[in-house]
């Protein structure tokens, strides 16, 4: 993200400083809101030299004095404001549920007066149970046009209410909503968001709550890149669409499916025929430790990797688990028809799961497409 913003004139820079008293203080400058989550790759500059973040305690501190000066402003007094201000510290600090109940404490729902539900003071409180203001320390340059740019990334864990089996098989998009920091403050807007190895973005929509917003995307491969094309309310988010690269695993596991349906199918017919299915038994036998250690163990995957492929996976791990089964009923001595219906009903289940991964292949995406819209 990259923030425009022009400092005040020399002489009334006061309040922006750590020291209002002191004007060789540093400068502090507000340039958004971000949620309460640990800052990944937080990458703070303007042009390149980097920036500082102001510490928590400080930020805790600051956010305080602005919900104070808004519930002065309702009516509440210095003395009421001076009794509350350790918990509104404790809103704006990092441990969220400490944050939840100091709120509950200072604005109860059957309070009344400035520290009430529905103020000004209440609605900036509430957003920083979640969220704090980004706070930066900025270094005087002489100018007062100033560009200041941050990226971080954000954890994406493993999203129960959107995991549905089409989705897992990639018969569908999966969507992933993030954070946009900074939306509503910003006069210009730039976004790039990369998802994991293994995932697709096929679709990327800026939303205000329940409204779109217009706004220009780039989407290529696994990264998508968008430019909104007029100022958001803060609680803008991004909804991307993100589905299976075809070659990543849903292809192989496909092809190895398949193979593995042949090698039964050949068993099969030897046990169909009264002979001895051996050698087909030995083949499979030794193609499973291969599909153990290359597509059913991998424990370098990202979080949302893991997750798209699960159900595949989980799918593969049938296919080779009956399979190996009807070869170790081999070893263990068994013959005749009860041989050969075994055989046949792993064949049934082989064929239904090559043919459910083969699908989903053709349905996934292909790595490298690129795409760009415009709304």
């Amino acid at each position: 993200m990259t923030v425009d913003l022009a400092l005040p004139e020399e002489g009334e820079r006061a309040e922006l400083r750590l020291d209002p008293r002191d004007a060789s203080s540093p400068l502090v400058v507000p340039l958004g809101v971000m949620r309460k989550a640990q800052l990944i790759d937080f990458d703070l500059r303007e042009g390149s030299s980097p920036l500082m973040l102001v510490r928590s305690e400080l930020n805790a501190h600051v956010a305080a004095a602005i919900i104070g000066q808004e519930a002065a402003s309702e009516g509440a007094s210095p003395r009421e404001v001076s009794a509350a201000w350790p918990l509104l510290e404790r809103i704006a600090g990092a441990d969220r549920d400490a944050s939840q109940d100091a709120f509950e404490r200072v604005f109860a729902t059957d309070a009344g007066g400035a520290f009430g539900a529905g103020g000004a003071a209440w609605t900036i409180a509430e957003q920083l149970l979640t969220s704090y203001i980004l706070l930066i320390e900025l270094p005087e340059t002489g100018s007062r046009r100033r560009l200041i740019r941050f990226a971080t990334d954000q954890i994406v864990g493993v999203r129960d209410e959107h995991g549905s089996v089409a989705q897992r098989l990639g018969l569908q998009r999966a969507p992933l909503v993030l954070d946009l920091p900074g939306v509503d403050q910003a006069a210009s807007y730039h976004a790039e968001v990369l998802v994991p190895p293994g995932s697709s973005v096929t679709a990327a929509v800026v939303q205000d709550g329940d409204r779109s917003v217009a706004a220009a995307t780039q989407l290529t491969g696994r990264r998508a890149a968008i430019f909104p094309r007029s100022p958001s309310g803060r609680r803008t988010q991004l909804v991307l669409d993100v589905g299976q690269e075809r070659g990543y695993y849903l292809l192989p596991a496909a092809i190895v499916s398949g193979l593995i349906a042949l090698l039964l199918l050949a068993g099969v017919a030897v046990t169909w025929a009264g002979r001895d299915p051996e050698p087909t038994a030995s083949a499979i036998l030794l193609s499973g430790l291969g599909i153990v250690t290359g597509l059913v163990v991998r424990g370098d995957e990202q979080p949302l990797t893991a997750e798209l492929h699960g159900l595949a996976r989980a799918v593969l791990t049938v296919v080779m688990v009956a399979a190996l089964a009807a070869a170790a009923v081999v070893a263990l001595g068994a013959t005749g028809y009860a041989l050969a219906a075994l055989w046949s009903l792993t064949l049934v289940i082989s064929v239904g799961g090559a043919a459910t991964l083969l699908v989903s292949a053709s349905r996934a995406t292909r790595s490298g497409t690129a795409e760009t819209t415009g709304s």
